[in-house]
């Protein structure tokens, strides 16, 4: 197989991975199809009135002064203007309507979306998509589609009209308008990828510039000054030559739009006074060719525009396609879970993000009622364990088991409403205390109740120290509070919650040695009898007072037991805690 074919069959395959996702989005989001169709019909209804109007011109100017021309064409010019307005004001209103269902289409998916999407697409990538991509999409079905059908409609219009006057007149059009496409469909690609270039440039530096700006502090201290101005020139050449590129595209479209104005002027005048002078048509009717022709030209200037944004577009559906087609996670499964009351299994779990694998062969039991710790070095895959357990991924079918049934088979929501979980960056949300503790709890809960958890979680004095309580806004993601506040916050909130499994995933690490102890002991608290508990933790009295000790090295299970068993039997369990903990305590 040749080069070329080997790379045309790569354009194919590449065009058609474009436009399918951009014909299935059609049909997924709820779009306003009523006012898409009532803006397709007032935009032909306007081109039928542009139609009109060089005909009723032509015969004016032939002397033809009757009421109903006359008036027939004044009619058309107000027509035209009124309904100029109402296009603008329904095309508006079109895209709003368009640019919301796509959005909601987006935010409903991205909320029954599986984590894994999420570890693939970055946050400020979905905002984007969200937002900018979705613009781009309501553009073409508010405005880019109508224009293309008026387009179709004027083209055949006036030659139907030209061949009416006199076959020549016609045949000349379509004679000329596939070279005329032809070049606005080369200049619209070309132009295309020059912009495509200078986005992915600029983009390049204002990374570089966000990035190297925030960190001037290092740069000095590393004396990387002249490196990394070299780095920042280099950049800005780059975007600089892909911006002289691109101006150069547009310098070009006028001298293209010139020549073309000229070649078809220089047919308009000539074909006319050809056929003039040998009787075929008249003044008039030269006179309406000229009208029809102008009329046609000036719509067909905005090609290359509508192909520019019809090509964005197809980026734009490509990204949300790979959103909105992600498999959705399945909530209801085989049974309810009414009640977590039976030992957690997990047997021979492996698991891997992508290609790189996180656990393999992992098997211990999690027992009913008791606390469970699991250490290990760092990258070992302790917090994939409680994601795992948690159900934000999916595991190989029944390798997690409660009891005998294997947790897939549970529902989904049932199976979350059970667990309560505290990491070392626990979020909360841009509001206020009390709504933050009240987050996910679908009851009403007093005042009273409340101070409760606040106090159980040793939250309820800074709580009563704040400007107006628990009513008091904590900023964006709590960043008001310290982060001793925010954990004690977050433990209140799972107090509230009372759940049936508790997870904590480091959840003092980054505090100092005061907050820390503020934090363990509202934790030991949360840590009550019989409730399940699993807990990777660095302190050393967690660790040693729970029932059970899992090692972990490298996504393997390396030793389990209690804390003076592990010390006797484990090497790494007691390099662990000579590391990281100090000498144990025996």
């Amino acid at each position: 197989m040749s080069e070329n074919t080997t790379q045309k069959q790569s354009e194919k395959q590449q065009n058609e991975a474009i436009w399918k996702p951009f014909i299935k989005l059609l049909f997924r989001a709820k779009l306003p199809w009523f006012w898409i169709i009532l803006l397709i019909i007032i935009t032909l209804g306007e081109s039928q009135l542009a139609l009109m109007f060089p005909d009723l011109t032509s015969k004016i100017a032939g002397g033809h002064i009757e009421k109903a021309i006359v008036f027939g064409a004044i009619g058309v010019i107000v027509a035209r203007i009124f309904i100029s307005g109402i296009l603008r004001f329904i095309g508006k209103l079109t895209m709003y309507k368009i640019d919301k269902s796509y959005r909601i289409l987006i935010w409903s998916q991205l909320m029954r979306s599986p984590i894994r999407l999420f570890d693939k697409v970055k946050a400020n990538e979905m905002v984007s998509r969200t937002s900018t991509d979705t613009a781009s999409l309501s553009i073409i079905f508010s405005y880019v589609v109508p224009t293309l059908l008026s387009m179709m409609y004027l083209t055949v219009g006036t030659v139907s009209k030209l061949f009416g006057y006199d076959w020549r007149l016609g045949l000349a059009q379509v004679i000329f308008l596939p070279i005329y496409f032809g070049c606005y469909l080369w200049y619209g690609r070309w132009s295309f990828r020059v912009n495509k270039q200078v986005q992915s440039r600029l983009a390049k530096l204002t990374q570089f510039l966000s990035e190297l700006l925030i960190n001037i502090p290092l740069i000095k201290t590393f004396v990387t000054e002249k490196k990394e101005e070299k780095r920042g020139i280099n950049n800005i050449d780059q975007y600089y030559k892909a911006g002289i590129k691109k101006g150069i595209v547009s310098w070009i479209e006028h001298p293209m739009t010139g020549i073309f104005g000229v070649v078809q002027s220089a047919l308009v005048i000539g074909l006319g006074v050809l056929l003039i002078s040998n009787g075929s048509i008249t003044v008039d009717t030269w006179v309406a060719y000229f009208l029809y022709v102008d009329l046609l030209y000036g719509v067909l200037g905005t090609f290359g525009y509508l192909f520019i944004e019809l090509k964005q577009s197809q980026g734009a559906s490509a990204r949300i396609a790979q959103l909105v087609e992600y498999p959705e996670v399945v909530y209801e499964r085989t049974y309810p879970l009414e009640k977590y009351d039976d030992d957690l299994v997990l047997d021979h779990v492996s698991f891997s993000y992508g290609k790189e694998k996180v656990l393999s062969d992992v098997s211990f039991t999690v027992p009913y009622g008791k606390v469970t710790a699991i250490v290990g070095p760092s990258g070992g895959g302790k917090t994939t364990i409680l994601s795992l357990i948690e159900r934000f991924y999916e595991a190989a079918p029944h390798s997690i088991r409660l009891g005998e049934v294997p947790i897939e088979d549970f529902h989904l929501h049932d199976w979350h409403k059970a667990f309560g979980y505290v990491a070392q960056d626990i979020p909360l949300l841009t509001g206020t205390v009390r709504e933050n503790l009240v987050y996910g709890v679908d009851r009403e809960v007093s005042n009273q109740e409340l101070r409760e958890v606040a106090y159980q979680a040793n939250a309820l004095s800074f709580i009563e120290q704040l400007p107006d309580g628990f009513d008091t806004h904590i900023g964006e993601s709590g960043g008001k509070l310290s982060g001793g506040q925010r954990q004690r916050l977050a433990i209140a909130r799972v107090i509230l919650r009372d759940p049936d499994v508790l997870l904590l995933d480091e959840a003092t690490s980054n505090l100092d040695s005061r907050s820390e102890q503020v934090v363990l002991e509202a934790m030991n608290r949360l840590m009550k009898k019989n409730r399940t508990t699993i807990v990777i933790a660095h302190d050393l009295t967690t660790i040693r007072n729970a029932d059970q000790i899992v090692v972990l090295d490298q996504g393997t299970v390396n030793g389990i037991g209690k804390h003076h068993e592990l010390l006797e039997t484990n090497k790494l369990y007691r390099k662990y805690i000579d590391l990281h903990l100090g000498k144990p305590i025996l």
